[in-house]
């Protein structure tokens, strides 16, 4: 299980590179009940990833899908930047990955069904930047959130590529 954030914890959970640590119509997006409340204007955090599934006719929209998205949004492409990621190379990796899940055969529009993870992650997202009182989640929140779930190609990928989740804290020069 998660550890719990000390009493006075800093706002905002940290993603640093492993070296530098210590020791249709409603958007597929977004759970029904988030849609819309409390995310930057102009972010849809899953939209991109829904687009890139139902492009390939994937039956479920995952984390992996979000990971891909998030890599279009500025805030979280500025976070894996900072921490050494090179976004070309993931996303490749993610074309490669997605490469391996067989598409469904269905005719005409089709709206990927999302993961129960999926769903955790911006409800994770949503809920944290409720918590300190902020007006607004970005995309750097949806990537913290997306670590909730270890056991994914998603953390696999970043992890690989040198990201880690530290502490509750960004960086000064990422606020």
């Amino acid at each position: 299980g998660a550890a719990a954030a000390p009493a006075r914890a800093p706002a905002q959970p940290a993603v640093q590179p492993a070296d530098e640590a210590p020791g249709a119509g409603r958007s597929a997006a977004v759970p029904r009940d988030l849609s819309g409340q409390g995310w930057r204007r102009g972010l849809d955090p899953g939209e991109a990833p829904a687009q890139e599934a139902a492009r390939r006719r994937h039956e479920f929209l995952t984390v992996e899908h979000l990971l891909f998205g998030l890599l279009r949004e500025p805030r979280a492409a500025e976070v894996l930047e900072a921490c050494g990621v090179d976004l070309k190379r993931l996303e490749r990796e993610l074309l490669e990955y997605f490469d391996g899940i067989e598409g469904i055969d269905v005719e005409g529009d089709y709206e990927p069904i999302q993961t129960v993870a999926f769903k955790r992650v911006l409800n994770r997202a949503i809920v944290n930047v409720q918590s300190q009182n902020k007006p607004e989640a970005d995309g750097g929140n949806v990537l913290v959130a997306l670590f909730s779930e270890a056991e994914t190609q998603a953390v696999a990928l970043l992890k690989k590529h040198g990201v880690e989740l530290l502490g509750w804290w960004f960086p000064t020069s990422l606020n």
